[in-house]
């Protein structure tokens, strides 16, 4: 996923737009309470509707209600507060570094296979897992944020899953989210590369802006 990161942000420089990293460890660092956020808030859902379907939910599903329900209310309100404390900072983020979007990763790792996932596997990653920091994924930071996102395909991996980024950019900024992804997607179709063997490491993320003949 890193390597598909790294393919499109070469792509879009050689087609001409200026590629640059900026530091998002505060960013990064809400991941953890989005995917708590998001599970809590499922939970308590289902303390309001999900007793009249108990019976016709998948063993998947209430695995990860299990997930929400471990969630504790002092945990739920620092979260809460999280949130809005971000969303009143979320334009700075751009205009600090003067950046159109962020180019982020999907996930820490490609897709699952379904056909290998357990029955009581939930798409809501649980704390206890072995494999949590690898089903956690990055795109409830968007919604965290309370910022606009795109999700685009860049290339498959081995076994023809897509491999993906998001661009993620500032508050009523759709439509510039919409340029970014029209110019990636072009860049892809014109400049195929293969994926980087070895990409290489790096605690930054790629974000972009348009050079001034593409303003």
């Amino acid at each position: 996923m890193r390597g598909a990161v790294e393919l499109a942000v070469e792509l879009l420089r050689r087609a001409g737009y200026e590629v640059g990293q900026v530091n998002l460890n505060d960013i990064w660092g809400t991941r953890g309470a989005a995917w708590q956020l998001c599970a809590r808030q499922a939970w308590d859902g289902y303390q309001s509707w999900g007793q009249l379907l108990r019976d016709q939910l998948q063993p998947s599903t209430m695995r990860a209600l299990e997930v929400g329900s471990a969630v504790s209310d002092e945990t739920n309100a620092k979260t809460q507060h999280e949130l809005i404390r971000l969303r009143h900072s979320r334009r700075e983020l751009f205009d600090a570094h003067g950046v159109d979007v962020w180019i982020l990763p999907l996930a820490p790792m490609p897709p699952p296979s379904v056909d290998d996932m357990a029955e009581r596997t939930s798409t809501l990653p649980h704390p206890d897992d072995d494999d949590y920091e690898l089903r956690s994924g990055y795109t409830p930071i968007a919604s965290f944020c309370g910022l606009p996102a795109l999700t685009l395909p860049v290339t498959r991996d081995e076994r023809g899953a897509p491999l993906c980024v998001q661009f993620v950019g500032p508050p009523g900024g759709e439509s510039r989210l919409l340029w970014w992804g029209q110019a990636l997607e072009k860049a892809v179709a014109t400049s195929p590369l293969p994926m980087p063997a070895r990409p290489a490491k790096t605690d930054e993320h790629a974000v972009g802006r348009p050079t001034p003949d593409h303003v």
